[in-house]
């Protein structure tokens, strides 16, 4: 009888464990993340530094570029999407 319960104990811990990792597993390598990133402010910057004569023209399109590398460093489980359409404070929040 003590074995028993001894196996059923070690059953369900492995159980348990096994399950827990799983879930961390799946949550840190394969769960889609929502990324923002904040173009509105970033565009609106930028049009009013070159506007102004604060940048030139190829220091604009270096930050585009930079904004865009910004970008495409997320990672392959991330989906960006512009803070215009995200309603939720619970997502992170790239600012190029």
């Amino acid at each position: 009888m003590r074995n028993r319960l001894l196996l059923i104990a070690v059953c369900a811990m492995v159980s348990i464990s096994s399950s827990a990792a799983a879930v961390a597993i799946y949550h840190h390598w394969f769960a889609v993340r929502i990324v923002a990133a904040d173009t509105a402010t970033f565009m609106r910057q930028a049009r009013a530094d070159y506007l102004n004569r604060k940048i030139t023209p190829k220091q604009l399109e270096q930050r585009i570029e930079q904004a865009m590398g910004l970008i495409r460093q997320q990672p392959a489980n991330s989906v960006v999407l512009t803070s215009d359409v995200v309603l939720s404070k619970n997502v992170k929040i790239i600012a190029p």
